[in-house]
C-alpha cells in the first residue's frame, strides 16, 4: 500500500510552501494587524434597518483576538474589515471556520519580505477580493484546533455546531456588522459551514461549502460502502500534526524554515491551547473499523457518522437559506454529494458549480486543458453573496442556476436543471474479444474472468486525495499500462463528436468465487495513437449491491442505504445483476476516439478493498440473458467553443 499523504484538506504541496508565501497570495489580505479590536464608543448591534456597505476599499485592516464560548472555550479569530469604514458604515460578514489554522505564524526573516499580517492557506482564492468589495471576514480556529483552546471528541460536535451560532451572535453586535452573515470554507471548513444551518439563526443568510461533504459516509470516507483508506490515515496524520502544532511531521523541514505554526492570539496563551488538544480523538480509531452507515463509536457513545452529515439537517435546510454546491469533477466522491444537496433542497435561490478540478479548484485538469487555470473563483463567490447579503443583482437572478464545465469542449455551460434537458441515453454493451457494442449480444451464454489484481492502482496524484507530502503531481498519467492490468472492454473508433453529461450507469451481470469484494468500473477515452485518459469511475462494495427507493425526490442516481440490515452477501458462483453509478462528467469523446470501461477489484493504496478470498475471480456475463453494459447519458450535438448549447 502507499502510504504517501494524498488527502488532508489543505490546498497546496509542502514543496510549494516558500514559493507561494514569497511570489503571492499566501499574504494576500494580511494589512497590517491591530494591536487590538478598533472600537466605536456607543455603538451596539446594528438596528434592524441597517443596510451593509456595497462601496470598493483599497486596503484592509486585521486583527486576532479570542471569543468566549458558553463554557469558557475561548476560540481564535482573526477579523479582516475593509480599512477606512465611516462611522455607522457596516459591513456583511462572511465566517469561514477552520480545522486547518485560520493563520499562520511566519517566521522573522520571512516578515521582512512580505510583510508583518496573518498568513492564511486557505481561502486564499477569494478573502481579499471579498473584503476589499465591503466585507468583512472572520476567520475562527475551531474548538480543540489552531490557537483555540478545547477538545474534539470526533468531527463537527454538537459542541462545535453550536459555536457557530455563538460567533454568528458575537458578529452581529459588533460595531462593523450590518447585521447579515454567510458561511463558507473548503473541505472540513466547508461543511462546517454547511452544519451552520442546524442553528437556524436568523442572521445566517447564504452559505458556500465548496469543495464538501454533504454525505460524510458515501461522499467522503465510504464511498460505495469502500473505505476511503487512505484518505482516512492520511487525515489522521495531518490532524495530529496541527494538533500538535508540529507542521514538520506532514511538510518536512521547509515548514520549519518558513514558519512556526499557528499564529498566536496571545504568545502567553498558545502553549495552553496546544495542550488542551492533546486528547483529540485519532480518525483512524474514530472511522477505521466502521463498515455500515449505522455502525457507532467503537469507544462506547451511539454516534455514527450521521451525527455530523449535513446530509441530514432535514428541516434546518428548508429555511431561506440559500446554498451553492460548489465542487469539481474530480473531487473525490464530492460532485455526487454536491449533486444530491442541489437536487434534493429543491430551493429555489440555490445554484450548482461543476468545474474541471480536484479537490480546492486549482488548476483545470482536463485532459484537453492546453492553459492554466483562469477560473475566478472570487467574483464567482462574490457574486452570489452579493445577491444574498447584499441584495445586489447584476443580472444574477437571469442566470440559469446549474453551471457546469464540459471537458473535450473546453467550455462553461449552464442549465435550468440537472442532469440536463435533453438526455438521450445509450447503452454500450459488453461484447467478444475486449470489445464494447452498441448491440445486444444473442448468445446463449458468454463471460470473461478476471483474477483481481490487488496491487493495481489509481496512485497518488488521483481525485481520492491531494497531495500533502509526496510532491506527486495531481492527475492522471496515460492508463494504457494500467489497462493493460484490468479487464477492459473498448469501443470501435467513434464516428463523430459525442458529449457524456450527467451521471454513467454500469449494469453488469456477474459472479465471484467469493461472498463479498470491491468493483470498481472506470470510464475511459482511448486516442487514436492509443492513449487513455481517465473520465470518471464508480466503486461498490458488492455486499452494498442492493439498491431502494431514495428519499430524494428527483434522484439522478441508484439510491442505497448501506445499513447493516440492507447488506447482501454474495453466493459464489451466482450470478447477480451489480448496478454502478459511476461519478457524474461532462467530457466530449470526440471523432476518432473510442469509449472503453474497464473493470478492477483493487485500488491499492486509496480503499480498503475486502478480499475475502485469494485471488478474487469475477466473471462477467455478457450473453442474451445477461446483457452487462454501460448506459451513457448524451447529447446530440456537443456544445462548441464559446456557445451556451440553448436547449441546456
Amino acid at each position: 500500500m502507499d502510504d504517501r499523504p494524498r488527502w488532508a484538506g489543505v490546498k497546496r504541496s509542502a514543496a510549494g510552501l516558500l514559493a507561494l508565501l514569497v511570489l503571492a497570495g499566501w499574504a494576500g489580505c494580511a494589512g497590517t494587524p491591530a494591536a487590538r479590536p478598533r472600537t466605536t464608543p456607543g455603538e451596539a448591534a446594528a438596528p434592524a434597518d441597517a443596510r451593509p456597505t456595497t462601496r470598493a476599499f483599497r486596503d484592509i485592516e486585521t486583527w486576532s483576538e479570542y471569543v468566549t464560548m458558553r463554557d469558557g472555550v475561548r476560540l481564535a479569530v482573526d477579523v479582516h474589515l475593509p480599512k477606512g469604514l465611516a462611522v455607522g458604515e457596516r459591513t456583511a460578514t462572511i465566517l469561514h471556520m477552520s480545522r486547518y489554522y485560520r493563520s499562520l505564524e511566519i517566521r522573522a526573516l520571512w516578515k521582512l519580505f512580505v510583510g508583518f499580517g496573518p498568513y492564511t492557506w486557505s481561502e486564499v482564492d477569494i478573502r481579499e477580493q471579498l473584503v476589499k468589495a465591503g466585507y468583512s471576514w472572520v476567520d475562527v480556529d475551531v474548538r480543540g484546533s489552531g490557537a483555540s483552546f478545547g477538545r474534539r471528541e470526533y468531527p463537527l460536535s454538537p459542541d462545535e455546531v453550536l459555536d457557530g451560532a455563538e460567533l454568528v451572535d458575537w458578529i452581529v453586535r459588533q460595531w462593523w456588522s450590518a447585521g447579515v452573515v454567510g458561511a463558507t470554507g473548503i473541505s472540513y471548513d466547508g461543511t462546517a459551514a454547511e452544519m451552520l444551518l442546524r442553528n437556524r439563526h436568523p442572521a445566517v443568510k447564504a452559505i458556500v461549502p465548496r469543495f464538501s461533504g454533504w454525505d460524510v459516509y458515501g461522499n467522503i470516507f465510504f464511498p460505495g460502502g469502500l473505505q476511503a483508506s487512505g484518505l482516512l490515515s492520511d487525515w489522521s496524520r495531518l490532524n495530529a500534526a496541527l494538533d500538535h502544532d508540529a507542521l514538520n511531521d506532514v511538510f518536512g523541514w521547509r515548514a520549519g524554515l518558513l514558519t512556526s505554526g499557528v499564529r498566536p492570539v496571545d504568545d502567553d496563551l498558545l502553549d495552553a491551547a496546544i495542550a488542551a488538544h492533546a486528547d483529540n480523538v485519532d480518525v483512524v480509531d474514530l472511522f477505521g473499523p466502521l463498515v455500515y452507515r449505522d455502525d457507532t463509536d467503537p469507544r462506547g457513545s451511539d454516534v455514527s457518522m450521521d451525527d455530523f452529515s449535513p446530509h441530514l439537517l432535514g428541516d434546518a435546510s428548508d429555511p431561506d437559506v440559500a446554498i451553492y454546491s460548489y465542487g469539481g469533477w474530480f473531487d473525490g466522491a464530492h460532485p455526487r454529494g454536491q449533486v444530491r444537496r442541489y437536487v434534493s433542497r429543491g430551493y429555489r435561490g440555490d445554484r450548482l458549480l461543476l468545474g474541471p478540478w480536484f479537490h480546492g479548484g486549482d488548476f483545470n485538469a482536463s485532459p484537453y486543458a492546453t492553459g492554466g487555470h483562469d477560473f475566478d473563483h472570487a467574483g464567482e463567490v462574490l457574486r452570489f453573496f452579493d445577491y444574498h447579503l447584499r441584495g445586489i443583482d447584476d443580472g444574477f437572478t437571469s442566470d440559469d442556476p446549474v453551471r457546469y464545465y464540459t471537458m473535450g469542449a473546453e467550455v462553461w455551460n449552464r442549465s435550468r436543471t440537472w442532469p440536463p434537458p435533453g438526455v438521450s441515453w445509450q447503452s454500450y454493451f459488453l461484447a467478444p474479444d475486449g470489445g464494447l457494442g452498441g448491440n445486444r449480444s444473442g448468445l446463449e451464454s458468454a463471460s470473461d474472468r478476471y483474477k483481481v489484481d490487488e496491487t493495481v492502482s489509481t496512485g497518488p496524484g488521483s481525485r481520492w486525495g491531494v497531495v500533502v507530502v509526496s510532491g506527486a503531481k495531481r492527475g492522471y498519467p496515460d492508463r494504457r499500462d494500467s489497462d493493460r492490468r484490468l479487464l477492459t472492454y473498448t469501443s470501435p473508433p467513434l464516428e463523430y463528436d459525442l458529449e457524456v453529461t450527467g451521471h454513467p450507469i454500469a449494469r453488469l451481470f456477474m459472479s465471484a468465487n467469493a461472498t463479498d469484494g470491491a468493483l470498481f468500473v472506470y470510464l475511459e477515452d482511448v486516442h487514436p495513437d492509443g492513449r487513455v485518459s481517465y473520465v470518471t469511475e464508480g466503486q461498490l462494495r458488492l455486499i452494498h449491491r442492493q439498491t431502494t427507493d431514495s428519499p430524494i425526490a428527483g434522484d439522478p442516481v441508484p439510491f442505497r442505504t448501506y445499513l447493516r440490515a440492507d447488506a447482501r452477501a454474495l453466493t459464489p458462483g451466482e450470478v447477480v445483476e451489480v448496478t454502478v453509478d459511476l461519478l457524474p462528467t461532462s467530457f466530449v469523446f470526440r471523432a476518432g476516439h473510442a469509449i472503453r470501461v474497464a473493470i478492477a477489484g483493487a485500488d491499492a493504496g486509496n480503499f480498503d478493498a475486502p478480499v475475502p478470498t485469494s485471488p478474487l475471480i469475477f466473471d462477467l456475463h455478457r450473453d442474451a440473458p445477461h446483457p452487462s453494459r454501460i448506459e451513457l447519458p448524451t447529447y446530440p450535438e456537443p456544445v462548441g467553443a464559446g456557445r451556451v448549447n440553448p436547449a441546456r
